[in-house]
């Protein structure tokens, strides 16, 4: 048994050990035990599909669900496999992985998924791409949208695009880019803070620019659908349809008035501004380092 103070909720065993191995690092996984588990759980998708799984962080917990459920399985659309992910999948007989770009993959295949995960490419052309292609194949076979999760849409990609390979998004789709971190006290970029490594839009805000602005976009000509985010952890989204067992759950359990939403942005924030002040920090004993030969703590 594992012990969690009693000044928190009372939880299962199963979530207590899930939320001792959480953290300030813990990416869209975050979510499962208090929304994306219990939404599949009462949706109870037979085709799962995740488009960009990485290095399957995430993707462990979607193939321990299709393990236990019943005539579940797991589609995985990632156009570079790492090593830990293709072994996870090698030891699931319930997940298939498709290598290669999910503009290429979601026309060909065979099933249209029921629930969908989209954690790949975080801009608009690529994002609106994967709503249409997911749209298209449903209607082809005529069968409802899938419940889509998509990471992301808060800060700092709602309204700005990134590109993991600038190369795979046309010049025409594409905002000026540069590899410089963000700050959501800057519309430009600014060097040594947040996600500096990734090829960043050089402004933010905007047409056709970020996570959520695609999804709107895509939303605004699919009105049996609605969007439903929580603005923590850089923020997720759920796509569904409004006459559905998601829309009653979401409704019952999760909706909030505009103070409760602000209250979590003010906690995003302060969050993100650590973040920022631990950046500013490394900088300064950086450069002090450099002015005194090295020596500073």
């Amino acid at each position: 048994m594992r012990y969690l103070s009693p000044a928190f909720r009372n939880r299962s065993q199963r979530d207590i050990a899930f939320l001792k191995c959480v953290g300030g690092l813990t990416g869209f996984s975050l979510f499962w035990p208090d929304l994306v588990e219990p939404l599949l759980r009462a949706a109870r998708p037979e085709i799962l599909l995740e488009i960009g799984a990485d290095e399957g962080d995430h993707t462990r917990l979607l193939i321990s669900f299709v393990d236990e459920a019943t005539n579940s399985r797991l589609h995985v659309i990632e156009p570079r496999p790492r090593s830990q992910l293709l072994e996870m999948v090698e030891r699931s007989s319930n997940t298939t992985l498709h290598e290669g770009r999910s503009q290429d993959v979601l026309p060909s295949l065979a099933v249209p998924p029921e629930a969908t995960f989209i954690e790949g490419d975080l801009n608009y052309v690529s994002i609106l791409s994967d709503l249409q292609n997911l749209s298209d194949l449903s209607e082809a076979k005529g069968v409802p949208f899938p419940l889509t999760f998509v990471k992301n849409t808060s800060w700092p990609y709602a309204r700005r695009d990134m590109y993991y390979d600038p190369a795979c998004v046309s010049e025409d789709d594409r905002h000026p880019f540069r590899k410089a971190g963000m700050s959501p006290w800057s519309k430009k970029l600014v060097p040594g803070m947040i996600n500096q490594g990734f090829w960043n839009a050089e402004t933010e805000g905007g047409t056709r620019n970020g996570v959520l602005t695609a999804i709107e976009m895509f939303l605004a000509s699919h009105a049996d659908l609605s969007l439903f985010t929580i603005p923590a952890n850089h923020g997720i989204g759920v796509i569904y349809p409004k006459e559905s067992i998601t829309a009653l759950i979401l409704r019952d359990r999760f909706a909030c008035g505009e103070g409760l939403r602000d209250l979590m942005e003010t906690m995003e924030l302060a969050r993100i501004n650590e973040t920022i002040n631990r950046n500013l920090r490394k900088k300064v004993i950086g450069r002090l380092r450099r002015a005194f030969g090295g020596w500073i703590g």
